[in-house]
């Protein structure tokens, strides 16, 4: 159950991903269209665009569907502990670095009677959390920087709080790439969307609008 519940985890985050990356390709070709005046190439790229929206809205709607019916599931397979047996609750759960190194599947598995580690050991991290960190990245950077850069530091960021399923590769992908950048890639959309990074920055730069250098405390952004 753990190795098919990371495994359609990891799809979705791949789809959400891809999903974004040709966002942000419409994106660009409908602002060059526009600036040229090819008025209807503009009105092409904003309806290809407003589809891949709804698509990326149904997909995340999937997904969270597919994490309660994973959480139900391995909440029913979970064997219960009597009181008296001695279960050291205080050992913390392994570390994995957020860089390029894949988990092995060879790691061991936390112990199953304790639901919150094991939950913890095989969930993914949510694609929300990634955004506030990536927001304090780029206003620690001056306002903008490579997509590569970016991602380099929010995992640095979140360094300790990413799962080892966060930090394994997606199956049939590339080995080199976590999932955990994935999902830090598409977290760009929703930000996008909300006016807190500019969807117009050239291809592979991510850039934060004013509106999120609102959203940065000034204790974070010193």
């Amino acid at each position: 159950m753990i190795e098919f519940s990371r495994d359609v985890s990891s799809a979705f985050e791949l789809l959400v991903g891809r999903v974004q990356a040709e966002l942000d390709g419409i994106h660009r070709d409908g602002a060059a269209a526009f600036i040229d005046h090819q008025y209807e190439q503009a009105r092409q790229a904003a309806t290809q665009a407003e589809q891949l929206v709804s698509l990326g809205e149904r997909l995340a709607q999937l997904r969270k569907q597919w994490q309660d019916l994973a959480c139900s599931w391995m909440e029913s397979s979970l064997v219960e502990v009597d009181d008296d047996e001695s279960t050291d609750v205080s050992l913390p759960l392994p570390a994995h670095p957020p860089g390029n190194q894949p988990v092995l599947l060879s790691d061991p598995e936390p112990p199953s009677a304790l639901p919150e580690r094991k939950a913890r050991w095989t969930a993914t991290t949510p694609e929300q959390e990634f955004q506030q960190p990536i927001l304090e990245v780029l206003v620690d950077m001056g306002g903008s920087g490579s997509k590569d850069d970016v991602l380099d530091r929010v995992g640095q960021v979140m360094h300790g709080l990413l799962t080892a399923v966060d930090c394994s590769p997606i199956r049939g992908g590339n080995p080199h790439v976590p999932l955990w950048r994935i999902t830090a890639e598409a977290a760009k959309r929703p930000l996008v969307r909300e006016g807190l990074l500019k969807g117009d920055s050239p291809k592979d730069v991510w850039e934060i609008t004013d509106e999120g250098r609102r959203k940065v405390p000034t204790s974070s952004a010193a």
